[in-house]
Parts: C-alpha cells; sequence; structure tokens
C-alpha cells in the first residue's frame, strides 16, 4: 500500500528506535516511514537507520518534556499516505499484519493485547482528521491514546476494529523507561516504584486534562516552523495550555498521586503533610530525599507486610485469622551487628536449614559494612539497626507473628530489640567471632538463652571451643576461612605482614624484631586499632582482606586476638613465621587452645 504511512516519534529512546527500524524496513506493506526525532539529547542520525527509502527523518528541536499527543499530531501532519499507521520506537508490525485485507473491512483499526500494543493504530486519515488527531493538552505518558478511542467511538461512532495480538511485536521495556528513567535491575525495587509513581500521576494528569479540555476538529493546535529543511520549531504562543486554575488543581492532584503511590501513604494524609516534605515535581522530575528514601525502606515495607503475608502460598486463604491463632510462622528476623554476622546469616539464608516460607526482614548495620547485590535479593525486606525500626516492628512481635529471631547476642538490646526477643517463638544464635572459644564470652551470656537451642558456629577450631557451647544444639556453619592455593604475584621474602588486632601493641616495645618492610592492615574499627608506631618509607598500609594476602605472604606475619588469628593459622604459606601476640587480659581457655596450636607447628611463636 503506498498510500499506507508509519509514524514513529522518538524521543531519547534510540535503542528501541534502532532496533525496531530494520524491522519495519523489512515489513514490504507500507510506502512512507516517518520518524520524529522529538529532541532527542542526541539527535538521531540518518545513517544510523536502514538504507530503505522509503524512511524520512525530520527533527523537532526545543522540547524540553515528552509530549506523545503534540509530537504525533505533527508527524501525522507531515505524512503523506492516507492512511496512517501509529507505531511506537519500541513497536513494529509483523508478516501477520496484512493491511489491505484490513483496509477493505473498515476505516479504523486499533491495538490489543497488551499495554505496549494498545496505543498503535492503523486509521484512515480522514477518519482522525474528524477529531482532530491527538488532545494536545495532555503531556507526559499515559492516557492520550484512550482518549482518542473514546473520541472516535463517542463523537463520531467509529467501529474501531481489533489488531490481532500477533501483529504487533513489542520490545520489553518497564514503567520507569517509559517515564524516560534508567531501567530498574534486579534488586533496584525503589527504581521500580519511582517508575510507577510517576506513571500513574502522569495518567491522572491527563485524564483530569482531557475532562477540562475536550478536543476536536476545530480546536486550536500547535503551530510549527521549519528552520532548516527537515528541522522544526514550535512557535510557543500556539502551545495550547490549560488556564492558571486549571493547571494549580491538576498539578495538586497529580502530587497526591505521586506521593501516596510511591510511599504507600493514604493520599488524605499526603494532603496534611507539609509541601516541603511532599513537593511538586520541577520540570517534570520528582526530587526523592533522603527522607523518603528511609521511609521507603522501612515504614513502607512494614505496611506492604501484611499484604505480603496474606499474599503468602504458606497462608491458607480461606481461614488467615485461624492459620496465625494456630501459631504460623510467618516473620524470620535476622540481626546483623558486622560482617561476620551477615556471612552467618548468608549461609542460613541460603539454604543449609531447611526453611519455611516465611517473611525475611534483615536488620542491619549500615555503617559497619555493605550489602551486595545478593544480599539485597535475600532479604528484600531490610532495616538499619534503629530504635525506630524496633518501634515498627514491636506491634508484630506483640501479634505473635515473630516466628523467629536470630542473632549473635543481647549485649547492649535496647528496650525494642528485647520485647521481640521474649515474644519471639523460635530463638536461633548465630556466631560471633571469638567469643565460642572463650571460657567466658565477651559478648555472648549463655544463661540468657534457653539451653538446647540452636547454635550456628564456623567450624575452623572445632577442638577449641570453650564447654559452654554444649549448653546449646551446635550445628556447623562449615569453616569462615577456606583453604587457598599459592596465587597472584610473589611477594618479598623479608618484611612483615602486621594485622592490627589486640595484643599486637606489646611488639612496639621491641620494634626492631619486626624486619621491615612493613605492611600493615588496619584493623576495620578505628576505636580497636593498637598498632601506634610510624611506618618508614618502604612501608606500606595494606588494603583488602587480609585473608587474601595470607596464602602469598612469604615472610612474617604477626597478628593478635582476632579472627585473624584462625585465619593465619589455616591460610598461611609453607615456611611463614608466624607471630602470635596476645593481650595480657586474652581468656585462659583461647590461650591454652592458641598455646597448644603453637607448640605442635613449626614457625609459630607465641608472645
Amino acid at each position: 500500500m503506498k498510500e499506507l504511512s508509519i509514524v514513529t516519534v522518538c524521543m531519547n529512546r534510540q535503542e528501541h528506535l534502532l532496533a525496531t527500524a530494520p524491522k519495519v524496513a523489512a515489513w514490504p506493506h507500507h510506502g512512507e516511514h516517518l520518524i520524529v526525532d522529538w529532541s532527542s539529547t542526541v539527535p538521531v542520525r540518518r545513517e544510523e537507520l536502514p538504507a530503505d527509502p522509503r524512511i524520512r527523518l525530520l527533527r523537532v528541536e526545543g522540547e524540553m518534556d515528552w509530549g506523545p499527543s503534540r509530537a504525533y499530531n505533527f508527524a501525522l501532519h507531515q505524512a503523506r499516505g492516507t492512511w496512517m499507521m501509529r507505531m511506537d520506537a519500541d513497536c513494529f508490525p509483523t508478516l501477520h499484519l496484512l493491511p489491505d485485507t484490513l483496509v477493505a473491512a473498515g476505516p479504523a483499526w486499533v491495538g490489543s493485547g497488551g499495554e505496549g500494543r494498545f496505543g498503535q493504530f492503523l486509521m484512515e486519515r480522514s477518519t482522525l482528521e474528524r477529531v482532530g488527531g491527538f488532545n494536545e493538552y495532555l503531556s507526559g505518558w499515559g492516557f492520550e491514546d484512550k482518549d482518542l478511542r473514546a473520541r472516535l467511538e463517542v463523537q463520531q461512532g467509529v467501529g474501531l476494529g481489533p489488531l490481532p495480538t500477533e501483529a504487533i511485536a513489542v520490545i520489553e521495556h518497564s514503567d520507569e523507561e517509559r517515564m524516560g528513567q534508567p531501567r530498574a535491575r534486579q534488586g533496584q525495587a525503589l527504581r521500580r516504584s519511582l517508575g510507577l509513581a510517576t506513571m500513574r500521576s502522569s495518567r491522572l494528569a491527563n485524564r483530569l486534562l482531557a475532562a477540562h479540555y475536550p478536543w476536536g476538529r476545530v480546536t486550536p493546535r500547535s503551530r510549527y516552523v521549519e528552520a532548516a529543511p527537515g528541522l522544526w520549531r514550535v512557535i510557543p504562543e500556539s502551545i495550547p495550555q490549560p488556564s492558571p486554575e486549571t493547571a494549580d488543581e491538576i498539578n495538586h492532584a497529580g502530587r497526591l498521586t505521586f506521593w501516596g503511590c510511591f510511599l504507600a501513604i493514604p493520599e488524605v494524609f499526603v494532603a496534611e503533610l507539609p509541601i516541603k516534605l511532599v513537593p511538586h515535581p520541577r520540570r517534570g522530575v520528582w526530587r526523592v530525599r533522603w527522607w523518603h528514601r528511609l521511609w521507603w525502606y522501612t515504614g513502607r515495607r512494614l505496611l506492604q507486610l501484611p499484604v505480603t503475608l496474606l499474599s503468602s502460598p504458606r497462608l491458607p486463604r480461606a481461614a488467615p485469622l485461624a492459620w496465625l491463632r494456630r501459631g504460623g510462622s510467618v516473620i524470620r528476623l535476622t540481626l546483623a551487628s558486622n560482617a561476620l554476622h551477615l556471612e552467618a546469616a548468608r549461609r542460613l539464608r541460603d539454604g543449609l536449614v531447611p526453611s519455611r516460607r516465611v517473611v525475611d526482614i534483615l536488620l542491619w548495620e549500615p555503617r559497619r559494612f555493605s550489602l551486595t547485590p545478593a544480599d539485597r535479593r535475600r532479604w528484600p525486606l531490610r532495616l538499619p539497626v534503629r530504635p525506630m525500626s524496633y518501634l515498627l516492628l514491636a506491634p508484630w512481635a506483640l501479634l505473635g507473628l515473630v516466628g523467629e529471631l536470630r542473632l549473635p547476642h543481647q549485649t547492649g538490646a535496647g528496650a525494642g530489640l528485647r520485647l521481640i526477643l521474649r515474644r519471639a517463638r523460635q530463638v536461633t544464635l548465630l556466631d560471633d567471632g571469638l567469643d565460642q572459644y572463650r571460657a567466658c564470652p565477651k559478648a555472648v551470656d549463655p544463661e540468657a538463652f534457653p539451653a538446647g537451642i540452636d547454635y550456628w558456629l564456623f567450624s575452623d577450631a572445632l577442638a577449641w571451643r570453650a564447654p559452654w557451647c554444649g549448653r546449646f544444639q551446635c550445628r556447623d556453619l562449615g569453616p569462615l576461612f577456606a583453604r587457598s592455593p599459592l596465587a597472584g604475584p610473589a611477594l618479598p621474602l623479608e618484611g612483615t605482614l602486621i594485622i592490627d588486632s589486640p595484643g599486637i601493641e606489646r611488639l612496639q616495645d621491641q620494634p626492631l624484631a619486626l624486619s621491615h618492610p612493613w605492611c600493615v592492615m588496619p584493623h576495620p574499627v578505628a576505636a580497636k586499632r593498637s598498632w601506634r608506631l610510624p611506618l618508614k618509607t618502604e612501608d606500606r598500609l595494606g588494603q583488602g582482606p587480609p585473608e587474601e594476602l595470607l596464602p602469598r605472604w612469604s615472610g612474617t606475619v604477626v597478628v593478635g586476638e582476632s579472627l585473624m588469628l584462625l585465619a593465619a593459622l589455616r591460610l598461611r604459606a609453607p615456611g611463614t613465621h608466624l607471630v602470635l601476640a596476645l593481650p595480657r587480659s586474652v581468656d585462659p581457655h583461647l590461650l591454652q587452645c592458641v598455646a597448644a596450636a603453637a607448640s605442635q607447628e613449626e614457625g609459630i611463636s607465641l608472645v
């Protein structure tokens, strides 16, 4: 059909356009493919497009925002055919679309079978002109296609036939991409939520604009001037604009919809909040501040919790309250105060323990360690260790919905954590480092927990465990430090690797015994750093985990009372001289174990 024009409008979606343009060029049933570059930041170039003579490329400059109604009206006016087909940049017609058959059967055919296809159409030009095309009061994403359909059916009585679903192919894309935002990767739930809220706000605004300003054949529309061949600009005063009163009303409704959706707060409450807290967008961009993110990761997720529970596959649909009364475990809280606790929690979460379908919530210390993308997938629901987090969790504990609490100890626990600990139906202990090897542990109070509960421990030194561990059901997490083969570049035979930890300060009185150059690995907690001697020119500060350096070090290794002591014993290279410097206040059971290891292995000195 030489009289058929395909029109496509693109604004900063070149990735989709360059993928679909060859598909359109391979479709044999059209006489023109008009592509309008709607002020893309990087202009679309003709040489990037297929060498198809049916392609025409025009550019409209000076547009700051995406306005599909104005953009498609411009494209439809510039197209030369008597039949029009709208194809967005992410769509293309397939060989199942046979326009000759459809044209003979009716004047208007619209997309069906999914949101991406809904806005596409095949329509006679005169049919479009009867309703004036798209409503140019509408801007942003959403509703311009529904408004066009309604006016065709209601005002003109045009019967709209459905295009077969298989007639149009669509490149899958997300709500955030529709709104001009970066695509959310796996685990970026906040970004997806932002895209959804932006889309709903834009769609509502356009619905209200369509109601306030019905569009028709004689409605004045935007006018353009050709600044250069193929380059157009709008005449600003010709752009249809709502009245200030209507614009304020619609902006207010859009603000309530966006923040209500994004924060999961009822709009009647959003309306009561100061505008500074939930502001209007700036140039179409919603500014999400740190307090919005804090609420999204805490309060919003807890408000979402009942929905998550009621939709859980483990929860019978017919009698949820009876199920709760029977004591079904629904929430599992995991408290991780440092990276060691997190590693123990990871191993449990990844299936070492048969896991029921429960809602997992991680309580963690953002100032002490970072989460990996895999951690964020393990625990979509996360809360920082803050009094407010415990306050938000307390009602669920009082309702008996905390089925299990996993934590390393309760030292320093506030009222909120103690309440949850009392109300949890099951308590599981996690490894807290060297405490399992101390007769008098520093953090864990064995008498504070019921005898016989599960105590998940790393197994680097099973024979060292203190007698009190027998009070609990000790379970194995596997070794924390796995043996590694010698790898990486050779390091100097002379020199000393100093792993900063309690006890090595005793060596500072005799520094000449430690040969240079030194490689000092600072303690991750600044308040616990013991090594104070200045470094010489040839010395350096090490970076990265010490356990990665130990298998490759061929000089002397110095370590004090820390988990790195176990790492050094397991991972040191053959021939390495290991100096164990323990503080004078070291636990006698731990000292006995270390002394036994030093006497049994060559190359170990105990200070």
